[in-house]
């Protein structure tokens, strides 16, 4: 009995410490899992350049360049869309006045809190301006160095990838060497049909959404296509914020409850 709680423990033991070191080391494994997938994608086109007797550096040297170039035609398509979003602003921050006086209203109304009581109320928990800019700088600052290392990690993992399937083979015992090459061509094409799959439904998802919106008299129906589509990339959430961010937009410029009802 004692060996065998003793057993149990070790293993609990080991379980915590597997996910303690999962979530510490998240940093780094997150844009490490995110170009292995990437790379798994570009396999097979940088396989068929090394064919064609086109050297291994130039060819991942072409796959990175196709990679940020994609990244950057659809952050110039976002930024093109958004400027046209933003043509809209007075119009939505009159909106959002007009909003904010009828809650306040309502307030006033039914809880008894004076317009001047709510005012000091939201001045007081409104955070500074040098807060907002700190933590969008911060954000921003985020994102490129963790694409800055997907792309690095891209880079490498691409390039060195033989060297990569060798260390796998050479920790694994000789009788099972096999089983791990098995093992490791059957996670790279998953890797590529998950994606392929992906990317199939986000292509769907852009027409069927454009179409949908467009029919339904949304304005800046492309943009929001493409932003639900690609959203699509999380699970459930990922549907639920974009159908969100399209409803509140539209509802800002006025839209009829059936036009509301169409998004959703």
């Amino acid at each position: 009995m004692t060996i065998t709680n003793t057993s149990v423990s070790k293993k609990i033991v080991l379980l915590f410490l597997v996910f303690a070191g999962l979530y510490f080391a998240k940093a780094f494994l997150m844009p490490l899992s995110i170009a292995g997938i990437l790379v798994t994608l570009f396999l097979p086109f940088c396989n068929w350049m090394e064919r064609k007797k086109i050297p291994r550096g130039f060819a991942v040297f072409i796959c990175l360049l196709t990679l940020m170039l994609i990244i950057s035609g659809l952050i110039f398509l976002f930024n093109l869309k958004i400027s046209e979003v933003l043509t809209d602003f007075d119009l939505i921050k009159q909106k959002l006045a007009d909003t904010g006086i009828k809650i306040q209203e309502y307030i006033f109304t039914h809880l008894g809190v004076s317009v001047k009581k709510q005012t000091q109320i939201f001045k007081d928990e409104q955070p500074s301006f040098g807060s907002i800019m700190q933590v969008m700088l911060g954000s921003v600052a985020y994102i490129f160095t963790n694409l800055i290392l997907v792309l690095t990690y891209v880079l490498f993992l691409l390039y060195y990838r033989t060297h990569i399937k060798d260390f796998f083979l050479r920790i694994s015992p000789q009788a099972q060497q096999k089983e791990t090459l098995e093992l490791l061509g059957k996670a790279t094409s998953i890797s590529q049909q998950y994606l392929l799959g992906l990317s199939k439904m986000i292509i769907c998802l852009w027409i069927m959404y454009g179409i949908g919106f467009s029919i339904i008299g949304i304005e800046n129906a492309i943009f929001f296509a493409v932003l639900c589509g690609l959203l699509e990339i999380v699970p459930y959430v990922g549907n639920i914020i974009g159908t969100t961010l399209t409803v509140l937009v539209a509802a800002l410029h006025s839209a009829k409850l059936s036009m509301l009802g169409g998004v959703v």
